[in-house]
């Protein structure tokens, strides 16, 4: 008998179970909409595609540091015409160029021979670049590989109607005049193929390592590019409680030329956004007058924890900065890893800068203040 009554109670239980099931999917299909199924695949089909394409050796690295913080959201790139670090690189696309020019071992130190190499495969960077909505095109400018190529590559990328967005470091003034020269030009053939440009001075962000080891200045860069480019993917393409869509951030792009980026994190202080904002508009890697900003992008990532309030006063401060008129988009995610911590990157377009890259003058400037930029600089050179 108390097994029988068991086995009721067994019945009895899942009869109550199938009900409250049936019950929760009622109410769930209450709430369908005939049109969910259109929207999905609408979705899927307009998915933002964000291609990454660092070209030479100094873009690959980037390429791959990528890869290896897991991002998921871009589709990554790496050319180059050196086989053996090219074969080095984690990315799920590489795109050996320059066969017949170069047979794989680089291109000397020549952009010519770069941009050779490039031509030689410009139909199959036209395909891969394909169908993007926004390109990220980054290299070392002076070299003969991402010198050379970068420009063809940002030139199939805005052919095929992408936002461009070029990112590049300006070589080191002790590196000697040719690879100064080699930048200069390579500067002057990017501006025509990108919608915003971002150079970043070597010699600047030696003074800004945490070491001043040229292996650790290196990677320091790298980070720095890296977390540009992850920050405004990941802005983009991931949900979160405040989402910026593309149109928002093709809108900001085309405010201006020149670009600053900057970075600031905070942990468990009072006015702990306030404080990590304060810290990305005055982030020290490049100098700029943020005052004419006539676009920004702000992105927030925190922990469950994270206020409004927070958002509001941080980005008052922003709008008291930059110019009165100016677009402000901002997006807010919240992941759980990151405890108190407040992690803010912020994207000014259509600022002051030293750096300015507008003209082939505004190029020509940037020379002299890489030149007395060195003078401060100490480092120990070791390759």
């Amino acid at each position: 008998m108390s097994d029988m009554l068991t086995v009721d109670n067994i019945l009895l239980q899942q009869r109550e179970e199938n009900f409250n099931y049936l019950q929760a999917e009622s109410q769930e299909a209450a709430y369908n909409c005939p049109q969910d199924d259109h929207i999905a695949r609408a979705a899927m089909i307009k998915r933002v595609r964000i291609r990454i394409a660092g070209c030479g050796g100094a873009g690959s690295n980037t390429v791959d540091r990528l890869a290896r913080m897991g991002l998921m959201d871009g589709d990554l790139l790496a050319i180059n015409t050196d086989a053996q670090h090219l074969s080095s690189i984690k990315s799920k696309a590489k795109l050996l160029i320059g066969k017949r020019r170069t047979k794989g071992e680089g291109a000397g130190g020549f952009p010519k021979i770069g941009e050779e190499a490039a031509l030689e495969e410009v139909n199959k960077i036209r395909e891969l670049m394909r169908g993007s909505d926004i390109a990220f095109v980054t290299c070392g400018l002076g070299g003969g590989t991402g010198t050379g190529s970068a420009p063809v590559v940002a030139r199939a990328a805005k052919e095929s109607g992408a936002i461009v967005f070029t990112i590049v470091t300006l070589p080191f003034k002790s590196e000697g005049s040719d690879r100064m020269n080699n930048a200069i030009l390579g500067l002057e053939k990017l501006i025509r193929y990108s919608d915003t440009i971002l150079a970043i001075p070597n010699d600047r962000i030696v003074s800004e390592s945490p070491s001043k080891n040229m292996n650790d200045a290196f990677d320091y860069a790298d980070s720095v590019l890296a977390e540009t480019i992850r920050g405004l993917t990941e802005l983009i393409t991931k949900t979160g409680l405040v989402n910026i869509d593309y149109a928002d951030v093709s809108n900001v792009l085309r405010m201006g030329r020149t670009a600053v980026v900057g970075i600031g994190e905070s942990d468990g202080e009072q006015d702990r956004v306030f404080s990590a904002v304060r810290s990305a508009i005055n982030f020290p890697l490049i100098d700029a007058d943020i005052s004419t900003a006539r676009g920004c992008l702000v992105s927030v990532i925190g922990g469950p924890k994270i206020k409004v309030r927070e958002f509001e006063n941080a980005l008052s401060e922003i709008q008291s900065r930059i110019h009165p008129d100016a677009m402000i988009k901002w997006g807010c995610r919240v992941e759980p890893e990151m405890g108190d911590k407040i992690r803010v990157m912020t994207l000014l377009v259509g600022v002051n800068s030293p750096f300015s890259v507008n003209t082939p003058d505004d190029i020509r400037k940037i020379e002299r203040i890489v030149g007395e930029l060195e003078e401060a600089t100490e480092i120990d050179m070791i390759r």
